[in-house]
């Protein structure tokens, strides 16, 4: 966990947060697609939970962080 100031914390990918994560991707799937070419192949909640899994993998294999961006509570 990565705290950025009093607002924002950055945290890894878990797997609870594919439901979340897939509803954004829905909402916003014109817009995203023009920029990220996963959303394309993200149908079902299970596509955004595998893709979570795999970046979890990859954080693990090359070191390198990858997360979320989570607001704190006021």
């Amino acid at each position: 966990m990565i705290r950025c100031d009093e607002y924002l914390t950055l945290v890894p990918f878990q797997d609870e947060m594919a439901a979340e994560l897939f509803a954004q991707v829905a909402h916003n799937r014109k817009y995203l697609e023009r920029w990220l070419t996963w959303v394309t192949h993200t149908q079902t909640p299970a596509d955004s939970l595998a893709f979570l899994q795999s970046d979890q993998q990859l954080s693990e294999d090359d070191g390198l962080f990858r997360g979320a961006v989570v607001r704190n509570e006021r």
